[in-house]
This record gives structure tokens, C-alpha cells and sequence, in this order.
């Protein structure tokens, strides 16, 4: 399940230093308990300022620490662009793209202080928490990122993910010796793809998921021999002895986006364009030498509130797609997206949850919304109930009499 992030009911105190909503994180482990869920994603949201980090700890340390294990949940933690919250990552002076490079101690060679800053918050939140996340994601949708639906340039992403695998699993497991044994069976995940991949297809510069796959694993777009110099071919002939420096691959297939206009479809339509996808981008991972790479689905999920949809349909949605996406076996992990609502956008009413939490628009709160304190859902929807059901957990169910009619 893709939970609420608990930097969201985070919120600073008289004194203006910030304080974790116990109430609402303890609620929230006990319905994804009662659930039946067992992972759960979160992102971890980082102010952009010296102190940001030791803030960030304080909203995360209660749900990782001690909400998650009291509950019997693992935790995948998304380590995005958030991380350096408030910053445009595609900025040319101070984002992921600047050309300033420099050869860095320790991080090596092409780094620009973005990437450094984003190095230094990525491996601290992983010492800090150790074995109680146990897995991580390293950027997110990073080939479509809002508005415009721009990306990361696939050289730079993948520059960034092998410092921070190179790191993760050789420097800091070498430096903690037998406190590090946590680290070798902590899968790192290419962030979750698009599947739409980089602005239109009829745009100048479109990159489609699969071409953006190739590239990062060193490869050029539309195929051919990989190229030596590159991050991931790199690390693979040299400190990864023939393994590259990922241990799956994270993928989004929303099936109203792997098509760029999206109609009307059947619940059989809509597996076949996920399964069709999933095949495609698994013969990529053939063509780049990893066949066994698993998938993780780390969102996948319907808008109840979309012209055309409702909460039944959503239901039915989930039951569908995930006792079919169950049969196949390589995917190692999926996940709903989402537990609660969110504030609608422009074009989505966004009633993506299992529950509703009552929310009032505010700027003064995290994301726009202030939910209440206490985390209390006002309603549970029939996805809920579902998911209980593939969870293996018992559900009530009310049979209304027949009515038969005398003529």
C-alpha cells in the first residue's frame, strides 16, 4: 500500500520546531493491519535547508521505528526528488542538470552539488534506519516529471542511482562490518518508471519508457551495443563483477497511461495493455542482460472519483488486476496506490484511497489540506473490503432475502 507520507501530519510547535502526529500514525499501522496489508511505500520529504534532515527525522522515526514493526509492516521508502524539497530538480544553475561538475571526495567523478547534497541526505536516512526499511527506490518517475512531462536525462539518473548502489552496498556495508549485514539483502530499485515515458510521441525529443530503460542500463535508445563508459556498464565490468547496480526495477503501469489518450475500456482491456507493457519492458531487460531483473509494481491504482468510474468499479479493479498480476512471477512486490484521498487537481477528483479522511483546504498545512488530527477515516470503501478478501482475511458479507412476487 502507498501510505500517507508522515511528513504531511507533520507540523512545527509553539516553539516552531516539528512535531510527528503520533495519534494519526498509530491509526493509520492499525488499518493497514486490519487491512491485511504487509509493505508499505513512503517518501521521504526533506526541507531544502541545512537543518532539514534532523527536522525530517522527527516526522519519520515513530512510523518507521515503531508504527511499522508493531504492525507487521516492511517498508519500502522512496528516495526522490523530495529529498531536496522545494528545489527544481531540472533548475540549470542548481538542479540535477547543472554542468557544473567536479570531481568529488568521495563521491567521484561528474558530480555537481545536487547531486552531492542528494548523495549526503540519501545515505544518512539509510544509516539512520537500517534494517527497519527493507527496501529503497532511488528517484521517481524521473522520465515524466510534472507539468510538462519532462525527464531526468537517462546519463544523469543513472550516474546518481550507481553512486548511491555503489555506496549503499559496498563503502558503507565495508565500513560497518558485521552491523552491516542488513544491507546485503536490501533490494535498491531503479525509481518507478512511466510508462507514458517523456512528453508526447508526437513532440520533438519523445523518449519512450523502453528507449529510457536502454539508456539507463548504458545501451543506446533504440538498441545496439552497450557503451563501456557509461554509469551502470561501468560498475557492472568493474565492482559489480558482470552484476549491474540494481536489484529490480520499480514500474508504474497505470493503464490509462501507457496510451496517451485514454477512453472507456473493459476490465479484460485494461489487464491486456499491463500485461502487454510488462512484457515489452521485460524483453528490454532481456535485450540488456538481466532476464531475472524482477518488476516492483510500486503504484498502481484507480480514481473513484473520475468521470465514468466509482468506488464499486474501483473494487472491482483491484480484485481483477491483482489476483491476475499474482499469476505472474516477476513481479516481486506490488502496491495499491493509495490509502486516503488526496486534494483534487485540475483534471483528477483524486478519491484514490481505501479510506476517506476528512480534509479542509488550508496552505498552512503540508500539502495543501489539513486532515484531522486523530487520522480517523469518515468512511472505508468497498476497495477496503477487497483487499481484506485478497489479503485472506475474513469479510462479512449480507445476504438480502429473495423477493418473489405473486402474480
Amino acid at each position: 500500500m502507498v501510505v500517507r507520507d508522515p511528513w504531511y501530519d507533520c507540523a512545527r510547535d509553539a516553539a516552531g520546531v516539528y512535531q510527528p502526529n503520533l495519534a494519526a500514525q498509530d491509526r493509520m499501522g492499525r488499518i493497514l493491519a486490519e487491512t491485511g496489508v504487509r509493505w508499505v511505500r513512503l517518501e521521504f520529504h526533506v526541507p531544502d535547508y541545512p537543518a532539514g534532515l534532523e527536522e525530517a527525522y522527527r516526522c519519520y522515526d515513530h512510523f518507521i521505528q515503531t508504527v511499522a514493526p508493531a504492525n507487521d509492516l516492511r517498508v519500502l521508502a522512496v528516495l526522490g526528488f523530495n529529498l531536496m524539497r522545494g528545489r527544481d530538480v531540472l533548475n540549470p544553475q542548481t538542479g540535477i542538470v547543472s554542468s557544473t561538475y567536479v570531481v568529488d571526495h568521495p563521491y567521484g567523478g561528474a558530480v555537481n552539488d545536487y547531486m552531492r547534497e542528494w548523495l549526503d541526505r540519501a545515505l544518512a536516512v539509510s544509516s539512520r534506519y537500517g534494517p527497519n526499511v527493507h527496501a529503497y527506490e532511488v528517484l521517481n518517475e524521473q522520465n515524466r516529471l510534472p507539468p510538462n512531462g519532462d525527464a531526468v536525462p537517462p546519463l544523469i539518473a543513472a550516474r546518481l542511482h550507481t553512486k548511491f548502489y555503489r555506496f549503499f552496498k559496498l563503502v558503507l556495508r565495508e565500513q560497518e562490518g558485521i552491523f552491516g549485514f542488513w544491507r546485503d539483502t536490501t533490494p535498491i530499485l531503479v525509481g518507478g518508471l512511466h510508462p507514458r515515458g517523456t512528453l508526447e510521441p508526437d513532440q520533438k525529443g519523445y523518449l519512450s519508457d523502453e528507449q529510457y530503460l536502454r539508456r539507463l542500463y548504458g545501451l543506446p535508445a533504440d538498441g545496439g551495443e552497450p557503451i563501456a563508459k557509461e554509469p551502470f556498464q561501468e560498475y557492472k565490468n568493474t565492482l559489480g563483477a558482470g552484476k549491474y547496480p540494481l536489484d529490480g526495477l520499480a514500474y508504474h503501469p497505470y493503464p490509462a497511461e501507457i496510451i496517451t489518450i485514454a477512453g472507456l475500456a473493459q476490465l479484460g482491456a485494461e489487464l491486456g495493455r499491463i500485461n502487454l507493457r510488462l512484457d515489452q519492458v521485460r524483453d528490454v531487460l532481456v535485450e540488456v542482460g538481466t532476464p531475472e531483473m524482477p518488476f516492483w509494481i510500486t503504484e498502481l491504482g484507480y480514481d473513484a472519483g473520475r468521470p465514468l468510474q466509482n468506488e464499486y468499479g474501483q473494487a472491482q479493479f483491484l480484485a481483477v488486476i491483482f489476483r491476475a498480476l499474482a499469476e505472474r512471477e516477476d513481479i516481486a512486490g506490488l502496491f495499491w496506490f493509495k490509502y486516503e484521498d488526496f486534494p483534487a487537481g485540475e483534471f483528477a477528483p483524486n478519491r484514490w484511497g481505501i479510506v476517506h479522511i476528512p480534509f479542509k483546504l488550508d496552505p498552512r498545512c503540508e500539502g495543501g489540506a489539513c486532515y484531522v488530527p486523530n487520522g480517523a477515516p469518515q468512511y472505508r470503501r468497498p476497495a477496503y473490503f477487497t483487499y481484506r478478501e485478497l489479503a485472506g482475511l475474513p469479510v462479512e458479507t449480507l445476504y438480502l432475502p429473495q423477493v418473489v412476487r405473486s402474480k
